[in-house]
């Protein structure tokens, strides 16, 4: 066995323990989260004659739960709907080349890749242990951090590799008040690969939602041979207090519609402790619960989220630059000189900004095409190798 034959065999085992964990895990969390979204409403009549033969024809039969999970904001029974497990563990897989996930996820090239989309300004950068300027000059640590200390704005440091993800470990800090050491310090927390930035002061419109974070517009694209397809967008905003959004912590997010307008039921997210049936304490799950556009809303009926059509634009337009991610989430904001600000872009967009908040197929009006091509024609086969490695 050659040293690519056993890549590949170790690659296989652990993709094949990581997929059945994740199975588990997102089942786990969903059952606890659904009660709080309004229960199951999905009947077995339904499931049977509906769901079933719809799967059937790709040789799968999908938990009930992930069709009770994904329609409860409008009690739709979809079939369309792609359970988490076959979302992330084989459709994902198939349509993005994530072999090349960990190089192009990295934030700090984001500037190179999309040198003519606003993006917030950098003040310094570390790849791989090694420093450099916003010019990508190459600069010893103790400059970085004058980089930092020198800087008249506020800045955000945060991981900027593949794993970072959900805004974890991100620092947001004044300049003005830490000591060299302290930057040092946080600057080795953070990791090997971070990006230091100037935070962004979002457009007045978005800032009346929640002044003290940076509403956050996601939307979601397909490559295709005719083009970019976007099957939905939404708006996410954190909870006041907090300095970024995050996957919890009363951050919410609603679907943004086709006139840019907000949904009228938004999705309510929190972190805290759960007891499962054994009465074992489960930390860290997400508490979700749909809230209406009431006293309890965050934003005013028929309320148009700025420049959301310039957004889209730009999504079509830079897209195409990324062929080997066929399925990205895009995560812009709107900043007070009414320009879209780009942020990131995410290999694998989660659930939680796509399929659960919006009520609809993870691919829209391509949903059947996708599943179509991976269950059966396997076209995309030809462009990526990575599928005889994982399926």
């Amino acid at each position: 066995m050659n040293y690519f034959e056993e890549f590949e065999r170790t690659y296989e085992e652990a993709f094949l323990y990581k997929r059945k964990y994740l199975k588990e895990a997102m089942e786990k969390d969903a059952r606890f989260e659904l009660d709080r979204l309004g229960g199951s409403f999905v009947s077995d009549k339904e499931y049977r004659e509906q769901i079933l033969p719809y799967w059937a024809g790709y040789n799968e039969k999908p938990d009930k739960l992930w069709f009770d999970y994904f329609g409860s904001r409008d009690s739709v029974v979809n079939p369309a709907f792609v359970p988490a497990d076959i979302y992330i563990n084989k459709i994902v897989p198939y349509i993005n080349d994530l072999r090349l996930r960990y190089a192009y996820s990295d934030k700090c090239i984001l500037d190179r890749l999309f040198p003519d989309v606003k993006q917030p300004v950098t003040v310094c950068k570390c790849m791989s242990g090694i420093y450099y300027d916003s010019d990508m000059n190459m600069v010893g640590e103790d400059k970085a951090v004058q980089l930092c200390l020198n800087h008249n704005e506020m800045i955000i440091i945060k991981p900027a590799d593949y794993s970072s993800t959900s805004s974890r470990g991100i620092t947001v800090m004044n300049p003005a008040e830490p000591t060299p050491e302290k930057v040092k310090e946080i600057f080795k927390k953070t990791g090997r690969t971070f990006i230091v930035q100037e935070m962004v002061k979002q457009h007045p419109e978005l800032a009346s939602l929640n002044s003290d974070v940076v509403a956050t517009i996601r939307v979601n694209s397909l490559l295709t041979e005719n083009g970019v397809y976007i099957p939905y967008s939404i708006l996410r905003i954190g909870a006041p207090g907090e300095k970024v959004v995050t996957d919890g912590k009363g951050n919410w997010c609603c679907e943004i519609k086709d006139d840019n307008t907000l949904h009228e039921k938004m999705l309510v997210m929190d972190i805290g402790d759960k007891v499962d049936e054994n009465g074992d304490t489960v930390s860290e799950v997400l508490d979700a619960v749909w809230a209406g556009n009431t006293a309890e809303a965050k934003y005013p009926k028929g309320f148009a989220v700025p420049f959301m059509d310039r957004i889209r634009s730009i999504v079509r337009s830079i897209h195409p630059r990324l062929p080997y991610f066929r399925w990205l989430g895009w995560d812009f904001a709107v900043d007070d000189k009414n320009e879209p600000v780009l942020f990131e872009f995410n290999e694998v967009p989660g659930y939680y900004t796509g399929q659960l908040p919006v009520c609809k197929p993870f691919f829209g009006d391509m949903t059947v095409e996708i599943l179509d091509d991976y269950y059966i024609h396997r076209k995309l086969e030809k462009n990526h190798i990575q599928n005889r490695i994982i399926d």
